[in-house]
């Protein structure tokens, strides 16, 4: 070294240093597409590059043209305050640009940022335009397809017929649920696919995302299993509630002829009694009345099961020759109807046997949490107040089965009063136990 000097001897690694550093901003502002820290990397890794060939040409001259020795003796030639204030500007400056590059990555959306977030994503995505040229694709769509197809193909096309066409990998399925195209993997996992329009740079372009969708498709087939095994259900219980109207239409006929009996031998003990003691005109009536309401039950013989509870105490109560007239809108839905129509049974039955009267008026009120039914006759109402026994008994527990209740009151008139709530929340058991 001829010019060996201890001052550029230090100088010198740091102007090698700042060169490479140069060097680091431009290769990073061509990554992240910053044209402006492009060029000042240009700058800065020109000028170091320069500084470098001056000290090298001072330390160790070779014989080059005259030019290149001059500008490097002029340069060396400099006052060395200046040499490390100039030194000093471009440590600051490159300093500058790194950090503007980091900070602008971290603080701004950049296309590598947006690819990193794509990326971190558990749904895939595939962008591509018309013709097939991917835009872009994230990390999990290529794994995906990459398993699904055996390959990952270089067109989007080409990845959406692979996917939407079934020809998958061993142990791959294709499924449909509804709308949406479901690619099971061999270890259950299943994927939703859909598609979407784009406009990307002011272009259209086609979109295909691929969601992680296994969770909700087992808890839709389980869904299904249990609307299947409750439509089951629904049948079977359909099917069990026409035994129920069945027998009960037939408990009912047993009952009205076991009734008739009693009363056809009590017209009989009338008949006899007054052909052996006498009467007046009131008893003949009278009998003559009780004859004629069972004389058309012995004529027709059978009661005929009615399709309806409903029918079938309307057209018991016609044979029996009490009229029955209802205001509003009875109960239709089980288990308040079967409730309603033994109601209808009962009052029925009190009129007949106990008010000896021959109309019956049962008045429905609603509202929207429960109906409100009143059963009235125009027999002989009682003196003495009212206790529920035998068939009201019966008919106030079978009311209670279903949530609702039953009033008995003798003032103005005999009421029975019936409250069905709308909702019943244990319908199959109360059924049962009616």
């Amino acid at each position: 070294m001829k010019n060996f000097s201890v001052f550029w001897f230090l100088i010198g690694p740091l102007a090698v240093c700042l060169f490479w550093a140069a060097v680091g901003i431009t290769a990073l502002s061509v990554l992240r597409k910053r044209n402006y820290f492009l060029l000042h990397g240009v700058f800065l890794m020109a000028g170091t590059y320069f500084i470098i060939q001056c000290i090298s040409y001072y330390v160790e001259p070779i014989t080059v043209a005259a030019w290149p020795l001059e500008a490097a003796a002029r340069f060396v030639g400099l006052p060395r305050p200046l040499h490390l204030l100039l030194f000093a500007g471009i440590s600051v400056v490159t300093w500058r640009l790194y950090d503007n590059l980091i900070c602008y990555g971290k603080t701004r959306i950049t296309p590598m940022s947006v690819k990193e977030a794509v990326d971190s994503l558990p749904s895939g995505i595939c962008f591509y335009r018309p013709g097939g040229r991917i835009m872009m694709i994230n990390r999990a769509m290529e794994e995906l397809c990459g398993k699904a197809l055996g390959r990952l193909p270089l067109s989007g096309e080409v990845i959406r017929e692979g996917l939407f066409s079934g020809r998958l990998e061993a142990g791959w399925s294709l499924a449909a649920e509804g709308e949406r195209i479901l690619i099971i993997a061999p270890d259950q996992t299943v994927w939703s696919f859909s598609e979407r329009m784009a406009q990307l740079s002011g272009k259209p372009a086609l979109g295909l995302i691929a969601t992680d969708v296994t969770e909700l498709y087992q808890k839709t087939l389980m869904l299904r299993e249990r609307k299947e095994k409750l439509a089951a259900l629904n049948e079977r219980l359909t099917v069990y509630n026409r035994e129920i109207v069945s027998l009960t239409a037939e408990k009912e006929r047993l009952s009205a002829k076991v009734r008739l009996h009693d009363e056809t031998g009590a017209d009989l003990l009338a008949i006899k009694n007054y052909l052996q003691n006498g009467g007046g005109e009131t008893e003949r009536e009278e009998i003559r009345a009780r004859l004629r309401r069972n004389v058309s039950f012995l004529l027709t013989g059978d009661i005929p099961a009615a399709g309806d509870e409903y029918e079938l105490m309307l057209k018991t109560a016609g044979e029996l020759g009490v009229r029955v007239h209802i205001e509003g809108r009875l109960p239709q839905e089980e288990p308040q109807k079967h409730v309603a129509a033994t109601a209808i049974h009962e009052c029925l039955t009190n009129t007949l046997r106990h008010a000896h009267g021959d109309e019956l008026r049962v008045k429905v009120e609603e509202n929207s949490k429960c109906y409100i039914l009143s059963f009235t006759n125009n027999g002989e109402q009682p003196a003495e107040p009212v206790w529920a026994k035998g068939g009201l008994k019966s008919l106030r527990t079978l009311a209670g089965n279903t949530g609702g209740s039953m009033e008995i009151s003798i003032s103005p008139v005999f009421t029975v009063r019936l409250i069905l709530p709308k909702e019943v929340p244990h319908a199959l058991q109360s059924i049962d136990r009616g």
